[in-house]
């Protein structure tokens, strides 16, 4: 006992002296460092279980290793400090109900967000009133404030309540300034005559896994709601609720983040902003997450500029290289490499003018190299069009660079539809048993029946054996031949003259055109021959 007593008295010590260190920051730059971990090393031992207990062998304790201590920050302090700079926001918007369907709201990602409309009056005459709540932040003394688009969106009225340091309250209209759906990100600006306090924005990048962090928030209109965890994982996606998932770089966490707390900050043990709370599991407890800050950092500039956010792109189609199995990394000289795989290039587009072609594997951008094909994207739309970066590439073993002029993200998206056209050829079929799928030279009535645009030029695959490697690997009756080895397939003539000189067992790679449900991609298809 005597001993806790005095750990205790160690660790209060040891607090009084770091949070000493803590400051309230009205600027950026007057942050203090966070409490550092300490503690001794506990003793090893060796305990042995008695026969008698009956306990398996593997049941022996051959030794303890030491662990060390954390001593744990006065989160009251910290949350006592940075409240000032956390508005709660209320969001208003009135819809037609004559454009509104009966029933159930659509199933929007954060449409539950959302409160219950104003059922006063008719409403077949009146518009409808909805009310949304969020949280947000300050991050400049003259008033812009930082919160989610979803919080926001659609608004026509928006209103900040915001506390000073004595804890009274002060509401103001807020006018939203700019939005970017894409990352759900909005900014806010409120006029006061007052010089506000506001939170400086931290280092997401620097961001470990299983550092202590808060969340504060509005949950369920609760106000002012402290919550605390750790950083669970970094880079998350979300699939199926973000607007654009490629541009997805979640931070996870398990201090509690509910319905109302989006937009507030996440905040580390300097009381600096790392992260923008935004989305929920529904399907488990202790599952938050949150925008990286240093996305946000990006972003604000252009939404206080324009309002909305261009994006550099390139024009290509990717894949991370650990999506690769082992006979594509084998085949294309990538094993233990990281990097973006380019699947598809866009004609006429940025990559395409720089060179850049299918097969080519990007490894660095502006000679910092790449943990994968998220980072690359995360790269490029960092940059605003016509901005140029160098990629670093690996083409057939060799490394390459290549400049690039980024063009516009949301140009080049909605710039690759391909108009369909028919088109008439003379069939004709071949069967290759060593690789084990049926082609045939494109006509109208193929063209017609799998949706083939007459630009797309090569061989059709008219049957699979399921027996085959092709099969396994994915290839399908409709998809089009393009390349076979990086050679250009443009009838039947020219695949039979490649796929003849294919030995057994080796490696071969098809570029081939296929139908989604989205409309049309291209990829590469490697797998091994094997001699029937």
């Amino acid at each position: 006992m005597n001993r806790t007593l005095q750990a205790t008295a160690l660790v209060g010590a040891m607090l009084g002296s770091i949070l000493l260190g803590f400051m309230m920051v009205r600027v950026a730059s007057e942050t203090a460092p966070p409490p550092v971990v300490s503690g001794t090393p506990a003793p090893a031992s060796r305990q042995v279980i008695p026969a008698s207990a009956q306990r398996p062998a593997f049941y022996e304790q051959v030794g303890t290793r030491p662990v060390a201590t954390v001593t744990l920050p006065d989160f009251a302090d910290i949350y006592a400090r940075v409240l000032p700079a956390v508005v709660s926001i209320s969001a208003t918007k009135f819809t037609d109900p004559a454009n509104r369907p009966d029933g159930n709201m659509l199933q929007d990602p954060f449409s539950y967000f959302f409160g219950r409309p104003d059922q006063e009056g008719n409403p077949h005459r009146q518009p409808r009133r909805e009310e949304s709540g969020g949280t947000g932040f300050v991050i400049t003394p003259d008033g812009y404030i930082l919160t989610n688009f979803h919080v926001v969106e659609n608004a026509d009225i928006v209103r900040v309540a915001l506390h000073d340091d004595s804890g009274q309250e002060f509401n103001f209209e807020g006018r939203v300034v700019g939005s970017d759906p894409a990352t759900d990100i909005a900014l806010v600006k409120i006029e006061s005559d007052a010089v506000l306090t506001y939170l400086p924005l931290g280092d997401s990048d620097s961001l470990r896994v299983g550092e202590w962090v808060m969340a504060i928030g509005n949950p369920f209109f609760y106000q002012d709601t402290l919550t605390v965890g750790v950083v669970s994982a970094k880079g998350r996606r979300l699939t199926g609720l973000s607007r654009d998932p490629s541009l997805d770089n979640y931070i996870q966490t398990d201090a509690a983040i509910n319905v109302g707390n989006s937009g507030g900050p996440l905040l580390n043990l300097y009381g600096e902003v790392i992260g923008i709370n935004s989305a929920v599991s529904r399907v488990g407890q202790g599952i938050g997450f949150t925008i990286p800050i240093n996305m946000a950092k990006l972003v604000v500039p252009q939404l206080r500029e324009t309002g909305r956010v261009a994006r550099g792109a390139i024009g290509v189609r990717i894949t991370d290289f650990s999506a690769l199995d082992k006979d594509d990394r084998e085949y294309w000289g990538l094993a233990d490499l990281h990097g973006a795989f380019i699947q598809e290039v866009t004609a006429g587009q940025p990559a395409d003018r720089a060179g850049l072609r299918y097969g080519d594997a990007v490894v660095a951008v502006d000679g910092e190299p790449l943990t994968g094909s998220s980072d690359l994207i995360l790269r490029i739309s960092s940059h605003r069009p016509g901005e140029s970066i160098e990629m670093t590439y690996l083409r057939n073993g060799r490394k390459r660079t290549a400049t690039v002029r980024l063009g516009d993200r949301e140009a080049i998206v909605q710039g690759a539809r391909i108009t369909r056209e028919d088109s008439s050829s003379e069939p004709e079929r071949s069967f290759f048993h060593q690789v084990g799928i049926e082609v045939a030279d494109l006509d109208a009535d193929t063209r017609r029946r799998f949706q083939i645009p007459t630009q797309v030029e090569g061989v059709v695959i008219a049957d699979v054996s399921v027996r085959g490697d092709a099969y396994e690997k994915g290839l399908r009756p409709g998809m089009v031949i393009l390349e076979v080895n990086r050679q250009a397939v443009a009838t039947l003539g020219d695949y039979r003259a490649i796929i003849e000189e294919v030995k057994d067992n080796e490696i071969v790679a098809f570029y081939v055109w296929i139908r989604t449900r989205d409309g049309e991609s291209r990829n590469f298809i490697t797998f091994r021959v094997h001699p029937e």
